[in-house]
């Protein structure tokens, strides 16, 4: 996997399937590879510990390169 621009196509996929964000995140954190599947390995486990889904997205902002990601993908939860 090619990291973010592989990440990007499952969270389109996802999207066209109607996953929800969670579910898209998800898929990133289990088939993904690198530091954009592990940031989406660590929202999957906050939402699943009952953090909102919204503030867990907020975790994706720390690589810089997920900021324009995850500012849509929180905006789709909220």
């Amino acid at each position: 996997m090619r990291t973010l621009p592989d990440a990007v196509d499952l969270l389109q996929l996802g999207a066209e399937a109607d996953l929800t964000v969670l579910q898209a995140v998800t898929a990133v954190a289990d088939h993904g590879l690198g530091p954009v599947a592990n940031s989406a390995a660590v929202v999957v486990a906050q939402a699943n510990r009952g953090v909102r889904l919204g503030d867990a997205l907020e975790h994706l902002r720390t690589e810089p390169a997920l900021i324009p990601i995850a500012d849509a993908l929180i905006d789709a939860e909220r």
